[in-house]
């Protein structure tokens, strides 16, 4: 492994268990048994770690949302869901980016400028999406536009903060795993389907995770 992906690996790992303002390149350095100076060489300072951590992030999300508006209506649930429970499995690998959004926020604009860029193509895409799935008969048919306004709303709230709540839940070893199936359920009210068809596609979705991108 190249020297610039390890401090990339420990900076995450620190930022994780320790907090952003917890972790210099000093520690970093110390913990990887290599020089300031050959650190820096890499990253001249902690907020470059933090943008490049961000990259990656939202790089692997962007994958992955680009290949989820090739999929065919018909099919678009089994793999919407599989996405969602990637989605929340990389956001916990991340995790920091979410415990500590306001201290980054306060050191530097990238992440929000880049969230909120994000958020307006989301908007724009489920905006698409509901109106294919209404037309496919997968979406309830008499849903109105401002309902579904709301509920983007409250995707993005609730996706964005589950991990800094998730310790007030009992979710056994995989955190991801039980707050993406509550986000997947959270549609329950606008889907045709029953509970028992939902149920199966969760299943075949969580099948998928091994082999989905």
């Amino acid at each position: 492994m190249k020297t610039k992906d390890k401090i990339l690996r420990q900076a995450l790992l620190q930022f994780n268990t320790e907090g952003v303002e917890r972790v210099t390149t000093s520690s970093l350095a110390k913990n990887l048994g290599i020089s300031l100076g050959n650190l820096h060489y890499h990253f001249p300072n902690r907020d470059s770690i933090i943008r490049q951590l961000v990259d990656q992030f939202l790089n692997d999300e962007e994958m992955r949302s680009q290949k989820l508006l090739q999929v065919k209506t018909e099919n678009f649930m089994t793999h919407a869901f599989t996405v969602q429970f990637l989605t929340f499995k990389n956001m916990w690998e991340y995790r920091f980016i979410f415990t500590d959004r306001l201290v980054i926020k306060r050191r530097m604009d990238y992440l929000e400028v880049r969230f909120r860029k994000m958020v307006d193509q989301r908007k724009s895409e489920f905006d698409q999406t509901m109106s294919a799935l209404q037309a496919s008969n997968i979406i309830l048919p008499n849903i109105s536009q401002k309902t579904f306004d709301a509920y983007f709303t409250q995707i993005v709230i609730g996706n964005n903060s589950w991990i800094s709540y998730s310790d007030l839940f009992d979710y056994g070893s995989a955190p991801y795993l039980h707050f993406a199936e509550c986000a997947i359920w959270s549609w329950k009210p606008y889907l045709t389907c029953s509970d028992e068809e939902l149920e199966a596609t969760i299943k075949i979705a969580l099948e998928n995770l091994d082999t989905y991108l």
